[in-house]
């Protein structure tokens, strides 16, 4: 016989128990009270009202926590939730669902479909009249990324092409047609790409996409360097320095961090030497059919599995995320909910 479900309200959002594939039973339910666990979206719920120690006081069978993928250095009161559990502040949520890789449920942007074995286009079929594209529409970040591009471009004069609202200097639509991305039947495309769609039909293109993120925040990664990946364009990254990019590398010789140039011209110089280099250029996504770093792995594996569905597999104690902070107070949770594993 199945254990009965764990029951799981979301305080935000339209999830429904259909939408997450899970062999350890659960239910998402909408009426709060009813919940095993509570999940707090932020930034769009508002978490600064959150009082652990009412709430474990008015609720004791109940875990409350928060939830989010934008960066902390954004939003202070997802910094203040983090670190309260960091330092154990008695007011401080039960746990956290963040693209912090020790948070207790991981939630990393490399999301269950991305394909990273998906096979690169040959040397030949990308672009040899560009080198880089970049993508980035956020033209006030908390870090320099827009002021670096700017420097590339310069150095790099009528080689990088940056579709977004930042530095914009190449049209999207203009590239699909030229290189017939999306095939027109009888004048009309053959359908309407999504945005996802359309950024990848055109990177796959480009010898290296320009992966900057918006802020410098450890372990705030997100699709845009997961996208460059997939499609075989080396990722240039700014967001981590080197000892915190290490585990999301498929090889140590597969992506370009800037945090490891001490000036944008060394960085712009290893950029046109390995462009130049076909060698070289296919040594870096030789990845793609190598066994992946066992820490690469996991972060994958935490893609493929939806969060409810570990939180359902942690209350059941058949997971748990062994780079977690403070575990100790795992044995709390399951006395408090008293759920066991029969």
């Amino acid at each position: 016989m199945s254990p009965p479900p764990i029951k799981i309200h979301f305080k935000e959002g339209s999830l429904r128990d259909n939408e997450v594939e899970c062999d350890t039973p659960l239910h998402i339910v909408a009426d709060e009270d009813d919940a095993h666990v509570v999940v707090w979206p932020s930034p769009t719920v508002d978490i600064s009202t959150y009082d652990g120690e009412k709430s474990r006081r008015e609720r004791p069978g109940q875990l409350q926590g928060f939830w989010s993928l934008e960066s902390a250095e954004y939003y202070p009161l997802i910094k203040r939730a983090r670190q309260q559990l960091v330092m154990k502040d008695p007011k401080a949520f039960d746990f956290e669902v963040t693209y912090k890789t020790s948070s207790d449920f991981p939630i990393p942007y490399a999301y269950g479909f991305i394909d990273f074995r998906k096979a690169s286009l040959a040397f030949e079929a990308r672009r040899q009249d560009k080198i880089a594209a970049a993508f980035i529409s956020n033209c006030g970040p908390l870090n320099n990324r827009t002021q670096i591009l700017q420097n590339l471009i310069d150095l790099l004069p009528g080689q990088i092409d940056s579709f977004g609202y930042c530095l914009n200097n190449a049209n999207s639509d203009q590239v699909i047609q030229q290189f017939d991305l999306n095939p027109l039947i009888d004048g009309q495309p053959q359908h309407k790409l999504s945005r996802w769609e359309e950024k990848m039909s055109i990177i796959q293109r480009y010898k290296f996409t320009i992966a900057f993120e918006n802020s410098n925040d450890e372990d705030y990664v997100t699709e845009k360097y997961y996208q460059a990946l997939e499609a075989g364009s080396i990722p240039i990254h700014l967001g981590q320095t080197p000892e915190q990019f290490e585990k999301f590398k498929p090889s140590t010789n597969s992506t370009l961090n800037v945090a490891d140039f001490k000036t944008v011209e060394a960085l712009a110089d290893r950029i046109k030497q390995i462009a130049n280099d076909r060698v070289l250029y296919e040594s870096m996504l030789a990845w793609k059919k190598e066994q992946f770093p066992e820490r690469f792995e996991e972060i994958l594996g935490y893609g493929k599995l939806h969060e409810a569905c570990r939180i359902a597999k942690f209350l059941r104690r058949e997971w748990r995320n062994p780079h977690a902070l403070n575990q100790e107070r795992y044995d709390s949770f399951y006395q408090r909910l008293n759920i066991t594993t029969e």
